[in-house]
């Protein structure tokens, strides 16, 4: 039977592909169509305080996605990218809910917290001067008691995570030194 004359088989109906093909699928698209226009309208964000709880809302579904372990470095990067974007344009009070979630993820210092340390990095580079200075930062005004709370624990979360990671090296270097 020549090619062309033999049946096709059927398509795959949505209840046909698992779970996992799915989530991939999902995957790929909000990583490469969503999450890039986000990061290109991330400008379109800086005032976006009347919408904070929905803003809220995106930070955690992005920073909820960069936890998956089946993403590519292409989607992690978009989702690096966005995030760090959309962070950057807004208010440095719109980041506490963000930082509460950070408070516990960022000691953890395994593979999964490159992007929120340099998602910490950015943010207190650019907003120090809002937790640090007694006068606040211009129209942004001061950081509040929960916000330099949040701040300090951060902080003493990953000193406390490296000062724990160099004990557990220099205990290694010294068993598999010669004595």
């Amino acid at each position: 039977m020549p090619e062309s004359e033999r049946p096709r088989p059927p398509a795959p109906t949505p209840a046909a592909l698992s779970a996992t093909d799915m989530a991939l699928a999902l995957n790929r698209y909000l990583c490469t169509a969503v999450l890039p226009l986000l990061t290109k309208c991330a400008p379109l964000f800086a005032g976006t305080e009347p919408f904070a709880s929905l803003i809220d809302s995106l930070l955690h579904t992005v920073y909820r996605l960069s936890k998956g372990c089946c993403l590519t470095k292409a989607q992690r990067d978009a989702i690096e990218e966005c995030l760090l974007a959309v962070c950057g344009k807004l208010r440095p009070s719109m980041m506490q809910h963000l930082l509460r979630r950070l408070v516990f993820d960022v000691p953890l210092l395994n593979e999964h917290t490159k992007m929120p340390l340099k998602l910490l990095t950015n943010h207190y580079e650019r907003c120090w001067k809002y937790y640090c200075l007694s006068g606040g930062w211009g129209s942004f005004g001061v950081a509040s008691d929960e916000e330099l709370h949040l701040s300090r624990k951060l902080f003493w979360g990953i000193f406390d995570a490296l000062s724990c990671k160099v004990r557990a090296v220099v205990q290694s270097y010294i068993s598999f030194c010669p004595h």
